[in-house]
């Protein structure tokens, strides 16, 4: 078999493991009643077990040289990594900060690996697989969020036992992925518009307010960095209108989706100034930050204090449990993604950065490090786009 058509085989079978990975979250088959809750359980376990076992078995052994801006990033994901997961040598005593310690580890084994791989397949042959899997993923689970709205009796939307702003978040990123295929004139055009169009209701349903503020960065971030002209720009923003007032005024889904949209957007954020408990999350993991400034209270610390779950914000995070030297190392992945926004041939990597900014304000909403995980993978897709310079 030539290096190519192997190539191709290994990029496909890491893109569904990246898939699996991405979304099976900490789902385990003890949800259904198949033994006590383990580890072994838990497909995210087996799934970085595989991309392991792709990444270093001896068939990959010749690998391409690490690009800079590959290197550079890297390295600051794999520092900010290790830094948090030893940060559990001073946590408060609790199985939590283990716990959460073999969560970043799962994220930095997959880093790794993805890493090694697409330095064998070549990264462009990855990423492209790997966004093709993903968005055929998260068609199904649009669908699956389609036939749960129609059964349900309302309610934020969620499936497969996850919660709405995972969902959410989930449905925004499909938007991303649609849009831009729309943009690039991919073919089935007809497709994307339906998926994007799907994707959007989806998102107001799920009611996570992450998922409506990081569609429109996410839309933002696209339409900047794709370059759109004026004209086009014009049409596109009419077309979309349209179709909007049609689902709203001659579909159920979309009256559902206004409604959802008015209630806990409009209405609750800006005019109540509701914040579902955030504001005194984020006061109380500053004031735990705040107590140990330089290297934080250790991981976990947050959960273990007894206030909440976790502080909902990755940057709060990082600075509660991993004091200033998190927050820098945190600063250190996502400062030069973010500046690749701005960047001469940043339409080149239009859909990345689109993607990358619905996940980094998902983040900014909701979920812990693990459940922000693809900021991480992500961070590191556009760092392998190899940089086009246009003078």
């Amino acid at each position: 078999m030539s290096h190519d058509a192997a190539s191709k085989q290994v990029a496909w079978a890491t893109a569904i493991g990246m898939v699996l990975f991405f979304l099976s979250g900490r789902w385990s088959l003890s949800r259904m009643g198949m033994g006590e809750a383990s580890a072994l359980l838990e497909p995210r376990a087996w799934t970085v077990v595989g991309l392991a076992a792709i990444a270093y078995s001896p068939a990959l052994s010749k690998t391409l040289p690490l690009e800079p801006a590959l290197r550079t990033c890297l390295g600051a994901v794999v520092v900010f990594l290790g830094y948090m997961t030893a940060t559990v040598l001073w946590a408060p005593t609790s199985e939590l900060p283990w716990t959460k310690a073999y969560e970043m580890l799962l994220i930095l084994v997959t880093v790794a690996s993805v890493t090694r791989i697409a330095r064998w397949t070549g990264p462009r042959v990855l990423i492209h697989r790997f966004w093709d899997a993903f968005a055929v993923a998260l068609g199904i689970m649009g669908l699956l969020g389609l036939v749960s709205w129609a059964g349900s009796g309302g309610g934020r939307l969620a499936v497969l036992g996850g919660g709405p702003n995972v969902f959410g978040r989930n449905m925004a990123v499909l938007l991303m992925l649609s849009l831009s295929a729309i943009l690039a004139g991919r073919g089935k055009r007809g497709v994307w518009i339906a998926a994007a169009a799907l994707a959007a209701v989806l998102a107001l349903l799920s009611g996570s307010r992450g998922a409506i503020v990081g569609s429109m960065a996410g839309a933002a971030t696209l339409v900047y960095t794709k370059k759109i002209p004026l004209g086009r720009f014009v049409k596109i923003a009419i077309g979309l209108a349209v179709f909007a007032w049609f689902l709203v005024t001659f579909t159920d889904m979309g009256q559902s989706a206004l409604t959802s949209f008015e209630e806990r957007f409009l209405k609750l954020t800006l005019e109540e100034r509701h914040d579902a408990g955030r504001s005194a999350i984020y006061i109380h993991a500053l004031a735990m930050g705040l107590d140990a400034p330089l290297v934080g209270q250790g991981l976990a610390a947050f959960a273990v204090s007894g206030y909440h779950v976790y502080p909902h914000n990755i940057a709060l995070e990082a600075f509660c449990e991993g004091g200033l030297v998190g927050v820098a190392c945190l600063l250190a992945v996502l400062v030069p993604t973010l500046r690749r926004v701005f960047a001469s041939d940043a339409e080149y990597v239009s859909r990345d950065l689109a993607v990358f900014t619905v996940l980094l304000v998902s983040a900014s909403f909701t979920g812990d490090f693990y459940d922000s995980r693809g900021v991480m993978l992500v961070a590191l897709f556009v760092s392998m786009h190899r940089r086009i310079n246009r003078g």
